[in-house]
């Protein structure tokens, strides 16, 4: 993977919490960073940003002005269905709403006040899986379903459903059923259900 880390793009309506992701951001090393205070904004901004070629990471906030965190995560998944959505919400991870947002393709869930150590280690699992992703190309992962994912579970301490179905190009359903079967024999533990 190159050293040169992702964009960002924040939507949040809080201007203090906006700067406050800013600054913490680029010490740790991001310097593309793009902010907008709306939904609509932060959709449009993303769009330009993906037909440029660019692909940033969204820290969204789940609610805005003018849309919710099932709103602005379904634009954004629909420009760019790989798209990694990190949803930041004061709600508990246990309200139905953010569990609803996740099952639906979110990356991520950041409960707020946001815990700079938890936003350092979720860049820091992106930042992985990309490195994964770029040394095992799917391509060149073995044929066999199974051995596909049991390769992105070596190399990887933490990775979502959703990114395993990605890089093997298999459904969640498929990609659960397996990874429930390595549960029942104690090779994997699921986290946050």
């Amino acid at each position: 993977m190159s050293s040169q880390k992702k964009d960002i793009l924040i939507i949040e309506d809080s201007l203090a919490v906006s700067t406050l992701l800013v600054e913490f951001l680029k010490k740790i090393g991001y310097q593309n960073i793009h902010t907008c205070d709306n939904g609509e904004a932060g959709v449009k901004v993303f769009e330009d940003l993906a037909k440029s070629g660019n692909a940033p990471v969204v820290l969204l906030d789940y609610t805005l002005p003018d849309m919710n965190g099932d709103e602005g995560r379904d634009e954004i998944l629909r420009i760019r269905p790989d798209a990694k959505v990190i949803i930041e919400s004061a709600s508990e991870k246990a309200d139905e709403s953010i569990k609803s947002v996740l099952r639906s393709g979110a990356y991520e869930y950041l409960e707020k006040p946001i815990r700079f150590e938890n936003l350092k280690n979720t860049m820091s699992i992106l930042e992985e899986e990309d490195k994964i992703l770029t040394t095992n190309a799917p391509a060149n992962l073995l044929h066999d379903e199974g051995k596909q994912i049991d390769s992105l579970l070596h190399d990887s301490t933490r990775i979502s459903l959703a990114r395993i179905a990605e890089y093997t190009n298999m459904k969640s359903e498929d990609v659960l059923t397996y990874l429930k079967e390595l549960q029942s024999d104690g090779k994997v533990a699921f986290i946050g259900n």
